[in-house]
């Protein structure tokens, strides 16, 4: 049986292995003592293939990419590669007092190893378009990986100045799932609004607003993998 491998950050990650959401754990509750499955889980049933999850919370691209080259040499024939990019504005830094890397976003500043104006200048500059732009310099690698080895290779993102602001007939490309038009002004980014025009729920949503976290619930998860498996099946 062929693999399912997914990247990304906390909107591919399983709601079991997340390790920053206490909100989960309030959805879990409200559920009744159960998480539905995400939509790599389905998408991997509807496809006949196992599911390899490698999505984590809060990744960076950088560390997404890292990931993927870390597990490149896993991919067969005939697998399915997902790679989700994630927010343009977060970024790690080196924590010089622990000899160790630190995630940092617009909401994760870490005061205690970073200046407050080193910090915004970091954000200004990650939010760049052309530093998004580095994204599409790492792809031919993977593809060109994939038709050496012959698996197939998607990719998604939750940040609307990566895939979304391409020009159409760039983002209209079939590796790219579910783009849209680029909305500058959306806080979930352009995949999400898709996928709620397709009758898909936040959490916050799905629960009346009794737990207030804005990833995909139930809903959202099935309709996200029943686009994405239009788009690869047909």
């Amino acid at each position: 049986m062929n693999t399912l491998h997914t990247f990304g950050c906390s909107h591919t990650e399983s709601y079991e292995t997340t390790t920053i959401s206490l909100l989960y754990q309030s959805y879990y509750d409200w559920r009744g003592g159960n998480f539905p499955k995400v939509w790599s889980t389905i998408l991997g049933e509807k496809l006949n293939m196992n599911v390899v999850n490698h999505g984590w919370a809060s990744s960076t691209n950088q560390e997404i990419t890292n990931s993927v080259n870390k597990r490149a040499h896993t991919f067969k024939k005939g697998d399915i590669v997902i790679i989700q990019w994630s927010y343009a504005h977060r970024f790690t830094w080196i924590d010089q007092h622990n000899n160790e890397w630190q995630k940092m976003g617009v909401n994760n500043p870490i005061k205690k190893i970073i200046h407050e104006q080193t910090f915004m200048d970091m954000i200004d500059f990650v939010t760049h378009q052309l530093y998004c732009d580095l994204i599409y310099k790492f792809e031919p690698m993977i593809e060109h990986l994939a038709n050496v080895v012959g698996f197939d290779v998607y990719y998604w993102s939750t940040e609307g100045k990566i895939i979304h602001s391409l020009p159409d007939k760039v983002k209209n490309q079939r590796k790219y799932l579910i783009p849209s038009d680029f909305e500058r002004d959306t806080i979930h980014g352009n995949a999400f609004n898709q996928i709620i025009k397709n009758g898909g729920e936040f959490i916050f949503n799905e629960t009346n607003f009794e737990v207030n976290d804005m990833h995909l619930g139930e809903k959202g998860h099935k309709v996200q993998a029943d686009m994405f498996y239009n788009h690869i099946r047909f």
